[in-house]
């Protein structure tokens, strides 16, 4: 139906829309290095995207909260401009927003993220938060196939490990950003290998110690076209979750 940006509403609009059933939609996202090519909020700008893409799928309208400019990047610390919020700090922002809702007498609040490093904590607050039924897109793995698999039906086939900064991303970039913002260099390539434990090492050694570019992936073959087909599918997959779990209820 239709999204409304919670910041642009007046009090007395936003008390209506609850009244009315709208139901609450979070994008979380990050603020951290994209390799030498992306700019560091990417993860923002495809949050912001995704969620008013989600919103207007719906079948009822929804209040859409601002993207908090940061997420949980520690793993992306090895590299300049990256903002680390402490989980507390994080956890906090989406519990805040949470109240409002509450306030507003929202009954239904759907977390999703736009970036990996925070489905493990919105995986912590699914759940009843005062009179706000919780629900959170918690499958990160599913979350890169839906991106993988509309990619190659335009003929982008990344490579296993392209989860950041790789030909998936900077699609998505080209199509949101614009491609007049975003250049690379044809022979750009990052972490490709995939060797057993690769994603934990990622985690436990930071992302320096396993691509020193940044990258996971290869950018080559990237497209405006590829970029939205991903955007499109990634609102698709999250609307029909959305809907899957209130029918659930």
């Amino acid at each position: 139906m239709t999204a409304y940006a919670l910041e642009e509403l007046t009090s007395p609009e936003a008390g209506r829309l609850g009244a009315e059933g709208a139901i609450g939609l979070i994008g979380t996202a990050a603020v951290e290095q994209h390799g030498p090519h992306l700019p560091l909020g990417t993860d923002a700008i495809i949050a912001r995207h995704l969620a008013h893409e989600v919103a207007e799928r719906l079948d009822q309208p929804a209040i859409v909260a601002p993207v908090l400019p940061g997420g949980l990047s520690s793993h992306h610390l090895g590299f300049p401009g990256t903002v680390d919020l402490p989980k507390a700090v994080f956890d906090g922002y989406v519990r805040a927003l949470l109240d409002t809702y509450d306030a507003l007498g929202v009954q239904t609040v759907a977390v999703f993220s736009a970036h990996g490093g925070n489905f493990g904590a919105l995986a912590e607050l699914t759940g009843q938060h005062g009179g706000v039924r919780v629900i959170a897109y918690t499958d990160l793995q599913r979350y890169i196939r839906v991106m993988m698999a509309a990619a190659a039906d335009t003929g982008l086939h990344a490579p296993e490990t392209d989860a950041h900064a790789g030909g998936l991303e900077t699609s998505q970039m080209l199509y949101l950003h614009g491609e007049d913002h975003i250049s690379f260099s044809p022979d750009l390539e990052g972490y490709v290998a995939a060797e057993p434990g690769w994603l934990e090492r990622l985690v436990a050694d930071g992302m320096r110690a396993l691509s020193p570019n940044g990258v996971l992936g290869r950018p080559v073959g990237a497209t405006a076209v590829a970029g939205a087909a991903i955007c499109a599918a990634l609102a698709d997959e999250l609307a029909a979750w959305v809907r899957m779990s209130q029918a659930a209820q």
